[in-house]
């Protein structure tokens, strides 16, 4: 998993503030100022800083910053390979249960039943409503039955 993945991951179980909550303050800073995250909220607020630009900002070099982040991820992916979310895009057709990773709602909700067609997930009402992005989503794929009853 990427740094990016397990950020995504954690935010899909709703377990990043938490987590982030356990790492040092100073850790903490760095990585939400590296990967543009919310101090509250763990959402992508800002772009991201590079390395170069976040090890100057602390007088820290670019290899101490990549322990520093080694370390961080090493901790806060602990636990995670169990998980029934996943982010990315889906491999197989079918229906998923879909949870918007950013301020987003459909209809009120951050989680939504769609179908994957191989390229968008399609929200059923009529007209269907299209969701053109995986990215800022986590997923799981459920049974058809599952879909019917959501």
């Amino acid at each position: 998993m990427t740094n990016i993945d397990i950020l995504d991951e954690l935010r899909a179980r709703g377990e990043l503030v938490e987590r982030l909550k356990r790492i040092a303050p100073r850790f903490r800073e760095i990585i939400n100022l590296r990967y543009g995250l919310s101090f509250e909220t763990g959402l992508r607020v800002r772009g991201e800083m590079t390395i170069e630009q976040v090890a100057k900002l602390y007088s820290i070099t670019n290899e101490r910053l990549r322990q520093i982040e080694k370390k961080v991820f090493k901790e806060l992916s602990e636990g995670l390979t169990d998980s029934p979310w996943h982010t990315g895009t889906p491999t197989e057709e079918g229906w998923y249960l879909v949870q918007h990773l950013t301020d987003a709602e459909y209809c009120g909700s951050k989680f939504f039943v769609a179908r994957w067609d191989g390229e968008k997930f399609v929200i059923n009402p009529r007209p269907p409503i299209v969701v053109t992005y995986p990215n800022g989503t986590a997923w799981r794929k459920i049974e058809d039955e599952e879909a019917s009853n959501g």
